[in-house]
């Protein structure tokens, strides 16, 4: 009986992984990667292992595709962010939000663990080899081909105790986010961004500068690191019409209220659960539900260019069910106003949403 045997181009994670599921499923891979071994357009930097978003834990979902956590990974359970004005806000799960992961060719990082393992497997890897096309067909996985985003940063040795920081500011990542990340006497200090990027080593200046100032930050024998993404479809997939539907639940919902006189500055909805449609680029949103100060709310949304961030247009219209019973009659002092019910509105871009109170 012969054994399928399926070419895969790309020797990064995702090429990596569907190389273990097809011997998993008792088939053969041979895996095409252009650079000299796995993890090369790495350079030791952190990234983590996103555990937030599903009840699961990562690691056991990625031992069910076959993938063993032989890499060097650390839980983290609490990140402080900085918002726009420079606001501390500290985030804390009783579960490991993430699990801090190195990429590279050094001995530990997720590349060369899924490396090993792919060869360990059987997987016939051919590095040093450039393959565009497969004519009998197989799985493209190589990495990004456009720019979307650009990550600029520094990896250095240090003494300080693990933690986790990120800041939200155009000022440091147009678009996009700051980060500071330490564990093991490792750190990575970066700024992702998603726009202006001719001008990458004046924001990553200003990265470093926030958190010397903010968590006393001490660069030292710093090596830099760059890299580029892009979030968009492919062009095929563009100008297809891409449909989805699914559900989700978020621990909270925060959005800013820049409203002159509003006596919050940030509305945060408490256990969100939502339904989506996707239909081609729009995310179309026909249920939303959550607390906000002690009262229900329930509405719909729509998001249009929702692929990408920086271009999008959101309406949200969410119904505050009962504002007297929670503390949204009281805050907005809702009799004065001679008002019963209260809506919140958000409209915006998904990198700047912002938050409108309507009583009536």
């Amino acid at each position: 009986m012969s054994t399928t045997s399926v070419s895969i181009v790309g020797g990064g994670l995702s090429g990596l992984a569907a190389a273990l599921a097809v011997v998993r499923g008792g088939g053969h891979a041979r895996v095409y990667e252009r650079r000299g071994e796995s993890g090369a357009r790495f350079h030791g930097d952190f990234q983590g292992l996103e555990n937030w978003s599903t009840e699961g834990d990562v690691l056991e979902e990625i031992a069910s595709f076959g993938i063993e956590p032989t890499f060097d990974h650390t839980p983290f359970r609490e990140c402080v962010f900085f918002d726009p004005d420079g606001r501390e806000h500290v985030c804390r799960s009783q579960e490991p939000l993430w699990y801090l992961v190195r990429r590279g060719t050094d001995v530990g990082t997720l590349d060369q663990a899924l490396e090993a393992q792919a060869l360990a497997a059987g997987v016939d890897i051919e590095f040093g080899q450039t393959v565009e096309h497969l004519p009998e067909g197989g799985i493209v996985a190589y990495g990004p081909r456009r720019v979307d985003a650009i990550a600029v940063g520094h990896v250095f040795p240090t003494d300080r105790a693990d933690g986790a920081f990120g800041a939200v500011s155009d000022r440091l990542a147009p678009g996009g986010y700051a980060y500071l990340l330490i564990c093991r006497g490792r750190a990575t200090v970066a700024t992702c961004m998603f726009g202006d990027f001719h001008n990458d080593k004046q924001y990553l200046a200003r990265t470093v500068e926030f958190f010397e100032k903010s968590v006393g930050l001490r660069l030292q024998d710093a090596r830099a690191f760059g890299g580029f993404g892009n979030m968009s479809p492919e062009a095929n997939v563009r100008r297809g019409k891409l449909t989805a539907d699914g559900s989700g639940a978020f621990d909270f919902l925060q959005v800013p209220v820049p409203t002159p006189g509003s006596p919050i500055r940030e509305a945060r909805i408490e256990g969100v659960s939502l339904s989506f449609l996707i239909r081609g680029k729009s995310l179309l949103i026909p249920k939303l539900a959550g607390t906000f100060e002690g009262s229900q709310v329930d509405g719909t949304g729509e998001i249009i260019q929702a692929l990408s961030p920086r271009y999008s247009s959101m309406t949200f219209l969410l119904r505050i069910r009962n504002p007297f019973e929670g503390r949204v009659g009281m805050l907005f002092d809702m009799l004065s106003k001679n008002a019963k019910n209260a809506n919140l509105r958000i409209v915006g871009t998904l990198t700047a949403p912002r938050g409108e109170f309507q009583f009536f």
